[in-house]
């Protein structure tokens, strides 16, 4: 998928046969008592792209917050599939990534779902519409007898792929935070249970897990950065493995205090 690509900004703002949906970086907010600054970005930093759908049928979403452990992954996921009509598998994350992803501040409680996602879900269902207008001038009809179904999109017997609709362009779109979104009656995805995206590498150690610890930062609040793979070299996790590893990296470094 075109959509694991995505490394740094010049892999999307100079990318062709791709729709990007941006906006620019939100002003200095006023204060509000309890919670943390919001640090503003650089004007000179450029727009903000919250979505890059791709002519394979892929899509890259952002997003500025991270996912704690809580699913945030795979419900954001969720909604982008559900207003492209695509599958979640289709919709890959960048979260908190400071080159690259929105600034939205900081990474609290609920905010990250009820408020903070809802630029990217708005931006997707922007995406839809203009796949559907475009579809429409092709296929001459009227942008709502369109069917968008992963990819491709239908009228009566007549279809028209993105890989046609967007093939060698670069689309610009301005985020409309007031784009139409998909009336909860004709959902498919949201509301389902989906598979977690997050788990398949924490239960089969597929990713690199890092200690934070070093023998000459033993300190409170102090941490140096040792690296240890916790995974088998079978791909699935062994308990007498990390028991190994952890006390060779911690407790053979002298932190006999780590629990």
């Amino acid at each position: 998928m075109r959509a694991l690509w995505v490394k740094q900004r010049s892999d999307i703002f100079n990318a062709r046969g791709v729709l990007l949906v941006l906006r620019s970086p939100l002003p200095q907010p006023a204060p509000m008592a309890g919670q943390p600054s919001f640090v503003a970005s650089l004007a000179s930093e450029g727009d903000e792209c919250l979505l890059a759908l791709w002519d394979d049928g892929s899509v890259t979403a952002l997003h500025g917050h991270v996912d704690l452990g809580t699913g945030l992954r795979t419900a954001l996921a969720q909604l982008v599939a559900e207003e492209l009509n695509m599958p979640v598998g289709k919709v890959h994350l960048l979260m908190g990534h400071t080159a690259i992803s929105p600034n939205q501040g900081a990474t609290i409680a609920s905010t990250s779902l009820q408020v903070h996602a809802a630029p990217m879900r708005a931006a997707a269902a922007q995406a839809r519409d203009w796949l559907c207008a475009k579809a429409a001038e092709r296929l001459q009809c009227e942008p709502q007898q369109i069917d968008l179904q992963d990819g491709r999109l239908t009228f009566k017997n007549d279809a028209i792929s993105l890989q046609h609709l967007l093939a060698e362009q670069q689309v610009l779109l301005r985020l409309d935070s007031q784009a139409k979104l998909k009336p909860s009656a004709k959902y498919h995805t949201v509301g389902q249970s989906t598979p977690r995206l997050d788990m398949g590498a924490k239960v089969f150690g597929d990713h690199q897990r890092r200690l934070a610890l070093g023998r000459e930062s033993c300190q409170p609040g102090r941490q140096n950065l040792v690296q240890s793979h916790f995974s088998h070299p079978n791909g699935r996790i062994a308990p007498d493995h990390v028991e190994a590893k952890i006390r060779r990296h911690v407790v053979g470094r002298g932190h006999d205090n780590v629990r």
